[in-house]
């Protein structure tokens, strides 16, 4: 059997810490042998060097249990893994294309199926070129005429260029609209929610009960758009080098590195959410950290968001995206904001309906975007997609129209027009 395992990491003064991988890495395991599946730890490795800012926890898992999935596969099918071929994958496609996922119960997404090919074709490229296979490429690639976005054409003015890019042969096509999966939230629903999540620390010193940390990671990403993986790896150091000095000051710019694809970009920190992370840090923080000391916690890593005091061994370590998301799922099925959604039984093949939540974390950052492009709007901009595109730090603007184009009109009307104009105010150009 192959499972996924997950490295420990050492602490920072072992002598041997160079020569391992760092704590989260994901890499495969033999039960049988108890050893990690040498060609997949190689190329993860390659693909994801497991060096300072050059690999995401997240990426490093998903990519794993790709290739979890096929090894389980071949070994299902006899099959040693330098004997695949095309047909193998093809099965493998279709296999998924019928099945349930055993974590939501649902059918797997074309898209999470293209992801799972791509995954495999290239772990093969890779051993092909390494000499480690010596069969016909898995995932053959097809090469296809593709338009030049508008604002990365130099020669759009002449009509426009085409490029082609290599397409897979086996992959399922993903036809879904990429507004589908956006749900922004009104104005009146993020309000509950976050009421939901905790107080501030201002309120906290007014006498509030409750922790600020899960509503402080939900304020960053609405008023800033910044995802999930970007709020979690925020640093004290980069907010403490945030300070206000002027009232009439209404954003800071902070630079972050930890971005999806790695590209660096600048976001705007409205002074007031500044002042409450500063507070945030001096109180609730500390304490953490404290008492995380006291159960042999032995150095603060510097994360802005650490486990909180009923974490107790965990106190003071580094918070981890899923947990974030879980709070904030769980704050909005709290104020009773559901959808129904049908799943199906993977062990029976029976068909039910479960209640979720109608918002994920994700949400905010598309909630940001939809705000933030009505506020451009209202105040005469005509060109609001560029000022969204720069505060979600979209290589190209088309991504950004692709997403939100068909949802920012639906939604005009259910938001506070003083929130508009708020945030033209506040991040407008």
């Amino acid at each position: 059997m192959i499972t996924v395992a997950t490295a420990l990491g050492l602490e920072s003064e072992d002598e041997l810490r160079s020569d391992m991988l760092p704590a989260r890495y994901s890499f495969l395991v033999d039960d049988e042998s108890s050893l990690p599946v040498e060609p997949v730890l190689l190329w993860l490795c390659k693909q994801y060097p497991p060096k300072p800012r050059m690999w995401k926890a997240n990426t490093v898992e998903c990519a794993a249990h790709d290739l979890c999935d096929w090894w389980r596969y071949l070994e299902r099918e006899g099959r040693f893994w330098c004997d695949a071929t095309s047909d193998d994958l093809s099965e493998f496609r279709d296999s998924l294309l019928g099945s349930v996922s055993p974590r939501t119960h649902r059918p797997y997404a074309a898209k999470t199926i293209a992801r799972r090919i791509n995954t495999v074709g290239t772990f093969y490229e890779w051993a092909q070129e390494k000499g480690l296979f010596r069969g016909e490429p898995l995932d053959p690639k097809q090469l296809k005429p593709v338009l030049r976005a508008i604002d990365d054409d130099a020669l759009a003015h002449t009509g426009g260029s085409a490029r082609e890019v290599a397409v897979s042969t086996t992959a399922p096509r993903t036809s879904e609209s990429a507004d589908e999966h956006v749900h922004p939230m009104e104005s009146k629903t993020w309000l509950a929610v976050a009421k939901s999540l905790g107080p501030l620390p201002s309120q906290r010193d007014a006498g509030i009960p409750g922790c600020s940390r899960n509503r402080l990671a939900a304020e960053i990403s609405i008023w800033t758009g910044m995802r999930l993986d970007e709020v979690a790896g925020l640093t004290t150091y980069q907010l403490l080098n945030l300070r206000v000095t002027d009232d009439s000051i209404e954003v800071v710019p902070l630079k972050i590195t930890r971005t999806k694809g790695l590209r660096p970009r600048t976001v705007l920190f409205p002074s007031h959410l500044i002042a409450e992370l500063h507070r945030y840090i001096d109180t609730e923080r500390r304490e953490a950290v404290e008492v995380g000391k006291r159960f042999g916690l032995k150095k603060d890593a510097g994360y802005l968001f650490v486990n909180g005091l009923d974490s107790r061994n965990h106190a003071g370590k580094p918070v981890r995206g899923y947990t974030l998301s879980g709070a904030f799922r769980e704050a909005v099925l709290a104020c009773g904001f559901v959808r129904k959604e049908e799943r199906v039984d993977p062990l029976t093949e029976e068909s039910y309906l479960a209640s979720c939540a109608a918002h994920c974390f994700h949400d905010l950052r598309h909630t940001f975007a939809v705000w933030l492009y009505q506020a451009e709007k209202a105040a005469g901009n005509a060109e609001p997609w560029k000022v969204v595109q720069a505060r979600l730090g979209h290589r190209y603007l088309r991504t950004t129209t692709d997403i939100y184009l068909r949802v920012v009109d639906i939604f005009r009307a259910k938001v506070n027009d003083n929130l508009y104009h708020f945030l033209r105010m506040t991040f407008g150009t």
